[in-house]
């Protein structure tokens, strides 16, 4: 099996980081070799944890809804693609989210990878979206689900920054793009992406 690139794209909400760890599961249980999973939530805030200037203000940022510098998050990348074996699969979530962010990451997996990337993007209306992060808000105290008006940035950055990335993967021959109903059931979702990038 030829390694696999896999970047989950979505709404804030439309379980990205779910549908990722599920198919992190079913490849570890096909034993298809190496496989790196590269979330980007637990990576910010693991970072954040530090007490270097960037960190604290990282930190600050995030509880206040505020966006990261655009430098930020290629710095972080990096050594995540340096220690990614040639031959792994690399299953991404939560990045790029911005423009610049992509053209970044589209040089990071030229460079690193240079095979096929297979975009899952997990269609869910903003409603949908907006209660999911509220409930998550609610269950896991992540302070960037905590209060209406940063869930409502979240969504807003999405729209303006963060979906007009979808134009540039599909107008790229490097990725393919799978659109795929973030509204079924979670099953049906996985089902639905291991058809699509799995042979």
């Amino acid at each position: 099996m030829d390694s696999l690139t896999v970047l989950f794209f979505g709404r804030p909400g439309s379980g990205k980081g779910t549908q990722m760890r599920s198919l992190h599961k079913h490849l570890v249980g096909k034993k298809v070799g190496e496989i790196v999973p590269f979330e980007w939530a637990p990576l910010i805030r693991s970072f954040t944890e530090g007490d270097s200037r960037i960190q604290r203000q990282a930190k600050t940022a995030i509880d206040k809804g505020e966006r990261l510098p655009l430098f930020l998050a290629p710095t972080l990348w990096l050594p995540v693609f340096e220690s990614t074996p040639e031959n792994a699969h690399l299953l991404v979530d939560g990045v790029p989210r911005h423009k610049i962010e992509g053209e970044l990451f589209h040089s990071l997996l030229s460079f690193y990878r240079g095979t096929r990337v297979d975009v899952i993007n997990l269609e869910v209306p903003e409603q949908i979206s907006r209660l999911r992060l509220q409930q998550r808000g609610e269950a896991e105290g992540r302070s960037d689900d905590l209060t209406e008006e940063s869930i409502q940035k979240r969504l807003d950055w999405f729209v303006t920054d963060t979906l007009p990335l979808l134009d540039f993967f599909r107008q790229n021959a490097l990725y393919r793009v799978h659109d795929i109903d973030g509204t079924q059931g979670r099953d049906d979702v996985a089902q639905a992406i291991k058809d699509s990038v799995l042979p």
